[in-house]
């Protein structure tokens, strides 16, 4: 779910589905979501702003993913 659908603000549909497909891509990549170890909807969404990738990651994906989760 976006930011703005968690906070229920005002949003962007089309926005809000782009977000989503972002996070669908860092758990296929990754294997896990970047919001898995938090409870609360703050913690979850500065974990999401606080995207960490691995080393190795492709240069391209991680550009790709970061674009989608802005």
């Amino acid at each position: 779910m976006s930011p703005e659908l968690m906070l229920k603000k005002k949003y962007d549909p089309f926005l809000a589905d782009i977000w989503a497909f972002g996070i669908l891509l860092y758990w296929l990549v990754l294997g896990y979501f970047p919001q898995d170890t938090a409870t609360d909807r703050k913690r979850r969404l500065s974990k999401v702003f606080q995207l960490h990738f691995p080393i190795d990651m492709h240069p391209g994906i991680e550009y790709l993913i970061s674009k989608m989760l802005q």
